[in-house]
């Protein structure tokens, strides 16, 4: 079993650089592997939900809430030329049926990492979000979501 990675002084001055930064080795890769399965698992739940919803945006209220599955949500939206995008989930961890998902994101090192990297000395969870575009979801058009977000 390797080591978690800690963070280093060149990772943090990489960050500040770029605006981001690419970790490896912060987790066992079998608790990648666990989390990775109770995630596809949750989203699976929500997709039908969210078929729904984009369906009642834009067919209306009664043909959304009669969509009996994601393939059918799916399949009605596109033969109405309306491009599905992307699939977003937010607050798993608040949603969840499973301990990891809210575990992982609440993780008190996850938050130590987090505010080392923002060079703070605590950091406040606003929302975790699960973003999925799979091959033949519309096009993403460019757009900022910091009117969305409440933070100064």
């Amino acid at each position: 079993r390797k080591p978690y990675k800690s963070l280093l002084l060149e990772d943090i001055l990489e960050f500040e650089r770029r605006g981001h930064l690419l970790t490896r080795d912060l987790f066992a890769d079998n608790h990648i592997i666990d989390i990775r399965e109770e995630i596809a698992r949750e989203f699976d739940l929500k997709l039908l939900e969210a078929y729904r919803h984009r369906c009642e945006v834009e067919l209306g209220a009664e043909i959304g809430r009669g969509i009996q599955s994601a393939v059918e949500g799916d399949t009605l939206l596109r033969s109405k030329g309306v491009d599905v995008p992307f699939l977003q989930l937010f607050n798993l961890w608040k949603s969840s049926k499973t301990e990891n998902i809210r575990k992982l994101t609440l993780s008190p090192r996850l938050a130590r990492i987090a505010a080392s990297l923002l060079g703070s000395e605590s950091v406040c969870l606003y929302q975790d979000s699960l973003f999925v575009k799979r091959p033949g979801d519309g096009d993403t058009q460019w757009h900022s979501d910091l009117n969305l977000a409440p933070l100064d």
